[in-house]
């Protein structure tokens, strides 16, 4: 989790900004993307991650619905 990058929001890509973390597809259900996903949406469930609460980056997702 430590390592993830968080996602961009919406309209933060363009305009001067750096493309590099902009995915061809909008989705995905890797342990990376989910882990991104997470540290953008649900920072208090990324925090709880770190902190050992959840045993995976799947389950923490599944509490972020």
């Amino acid at each position: 989790m430590a390592d993830a990058k968080p996602l961009l929001k919406n309209g933060e890509a363009g305009n001067g900004r750096s493309f590099d973390d902009v995915k061809a597809t909008p989705g995905g259900n890797s342990a990376t993307y989910l882990a991104a996903r997470i540290k953008r949406d649900h920072p208090d469930i990324a925090e709880a991650v770190e902190r050992g609460e959840y045993r995976s980056i799947r389950q923490a997702a599944l509490a972020a619905q």
